[in-house]
């Protein structure tokens, strides 16, 4: 909070939130991502009450390995829209896990603010929830989400595959951001899934989607491609 005057000044200003950044090497249990809150007004006197800080703290956690990372707890955010990931492992992108998330991110109700990965390909086997989610355009990076996944506005498809079992949800869309002929969605699922939200392409003829689910429909909910740009269904 902002100190209090006793004088005729106003109360003092709250401060800005702090921020807080970690950047990881090894394995991981159980994270919290907690932003720093903006303090509070200070007391009013006769000059009138302080005003209260203007910006919220942020909280970062980047996986930089050099060798295979496993965060074997859930990544909960403290709130809504809390905490960004950011997936940066260094191991090589040939297929093989290298970060390996072995409980959920986020929930339904309190989403973490965004994942991205850089580089490094990555495992999770429990529902994601994000605010953004993206696989960098100028990556090679894949993704493997065996878990529900909501990115609650944005779900930005990379230059090569990331693969879905369960339902995929973007509220904004599912875009392929690069024009790649790596960049791919497929859908692997062994019972029903649903797409929701419609799937975008940057430009034309960027991105291919793969139904290769062996037991169930999989549905679409929002419309696939525009007018002026399309992506590819195979199944």
């Amino acid at each position: 909070a902002g100190d209090d005057d006793t004088g005729s000044r106003a109360g003092g200003s709250g401060g800005d939130g702090g921020n807080a950044a970690a950047t990881v090497a090894g394995n991981l249990v159980a994270v919290v991502l907690d932003e720093g809150e903006v303090g509070s007004a200070g007391a009013a006197n006769v000059g009138g009450a302080g005003a209260a800080g203007t910006t919220v703290g942020t909280a970062t956690l980047t996986l930089d390995g050099g060798a295979a990372q496993t965060i074997s707890g859930a990544v909960t955010a403290a709130a809504d829209n809390e905490g960004a990931i950011v997936i940066a492992n260094t191991t090589g992108n040939d297929a093989t896990d290298d970060v390996t998330f072995s409980l959920g991110i986020g929930s339904s109700t309190a989403a973490v603010k965004s994942l991205t990965i850089t580089d490094g390909d990555t495992e999770f086997d429990g529902d994601v929830y994000a605010r953004t989610i993206t696989l960098d355009a100028n990556s090679a990076a894949q993704a493997d989400f065996d878990g529900d996944v909501t990115a609650v506005t944005l779900l930005t498809m990379g230059q090569d595959e990331a693969t879905f079992q369960k339902d995929v949800t973007a509220a904004t869309s599912i875009n392929f951001a690069i024009n790649n002929g790596n960049a791919k969605m497929t859908l692997d699922g062994t019972t029903a899934q649903t797409v929701t939200g419609p799937i975008t392409a940057t430009t034309d003829a960027s991105g291919n989607i793969d139904v290769t689910n062996t037991a169930g429909l999989v549905t679409f909910t929002g419309t696939i491609g525009a007018t002026a740009n399309t992506a590819t269904i195979n199944d």
